[in-house]
């Protein structure tokens, strides 16, 4: 199923998907309802920008891998805490 297709998605669970690069969560982008995505136990949590740069084409995503992301209304920068 192309993600596209799912435009009121809140939640999306995709752990163990084998998901490897940037490149194959692009359309994650366009599901401007999304809060919360959990992309644990991928290969591309390896990589030690992904989530710096997900979080910065994904701002509607409030929690990203049980992490909560807060952007600061005063200067745009972004704040991580666990919950």
């Amino acid at each position: 199923m192309h993600l596209s297709n799912l435009p009121r998605t809140i939640n999306l669970h995709l752990d163990n998907n084998k998901i490897a690069s940037l490149d194959q969560l692009i359309n994650v982008k366009n599901l401007k309802r999304l809060e919360l995505l959990w992309i644990m136990n991928n290969p591309i949590c390896d990589q030690s920008n992904f989530e710096a740069v997900l979080k910065e084409n994904c701002l509607q995503v409030k929690n990203l891998n049980k992490i909560v992301v807060k952007v600061a209304d005063y200067n745009d920068e972004i704040r991580v805490s666990k919950k």
